[in-house]
């Protein structure tokens, strides 16, 4: 209620003032009273019909706004996916440093092993028991040897097959992050081109601007606090 009673005061002291001289600075003054007094007004209009729409007992929450991924991030790609890749085709490549096939004391062990024991062509030989019982007691002695180098060769077969899936699945995922790094500088390209652009123009504006310096000479004073609302009479310097 001051405040109110307040401005009516400024407002009747404006137009006594508008009705006696005709003062224009003190018919703008009014205008910007008037502007600010119908703004203020229309805001507090529309804060209530805001709550009035809102049901009881509840408040206005803000809307999140939705970004999409190009704009929150416009570098954004999966990286984690590309670490662990990354991880699992090395960890893959180093099971391949000493595979089976590559033992070579093991291939020495079942290289030295009579030769028929893996060709039964060769097995006229046996005349008498004592012969079949050797050749089946050499067979069981030998056979978890050899059954486990061949276990370890079909692992490695496999292990490599999946290695070579992982390293085309691989090197896909590289190619699609090289366009994605070819669009970022792309990106940053034009980005470049709209700062250097906004750069010019704002350089011309500046340009255009007029010499304050010459404005200001002019001004020999400041006006006080007591005179600044003195309408009709000088308000920088004496005339």
């Amino acid at each position: 209620m001051q405040r109110l009673r307040h401005i009516s005061k400024i407002m009747d002291f404006l137009l006594n003032k508008i009705r006696s001289g005709g003062d224009p600075l003190a018919i703008m003054v009014l205008f910007y009273v008037i502007n600010d007094c119908n703004g203020k007004k229309k805001a507090a209009k529309m804060a209530e019909k805001k709550k009035a729409k809102q049901p009881s007992g509840t408040t206005a929450m803000p809307m999140p706004v939705k970004k999409s991924a190009s704009e929150d991030n416009p570098f954004n790609y999966d990286a984690q996916q590309l670490n662990a890749m990354t991880k699992s085709l090395h960890n893959a490549l180093e099971k391949q440093k000493r595979p089976p096939s590559m033992d070579l004391e093991l291939r020495e062990k079942i290289s030295a092993l009579p030769s028929y024991l893996a060709n039964p062509g060769e097995l006229n030989f046996i005349k008498t028991a004592e012969e079949k019982n050797r050749v089946l007691a050499e067979i069981a002695e030998s056979a978890p040897l050899v059954n486990g180098y061949c276990q370890d060769l079909d692992r490695e077969i496999t292990n490599r097959r999946k290695t070579v899936d992982l390293l085309g699945e691989y090197l896909i995922m590289l190619r699609n992050v090289a366009n994605r790094e070819n669009e970022q500088i792309q990106w940053l390209k034009r980005k470049k081109g709209e700062v250097e652009s906004d750069q010019k123009e704002l350089e011309l504006a500046l340009e255009r601007l007029p010499d304050q310096a010459l404005e200001t000479e002019a001004i020999t004073e400041l006006p006080n606090f007591e005179n600044l609302f003195n309408f009709g009479k000088p308000m920088f310097g004496s005339q």
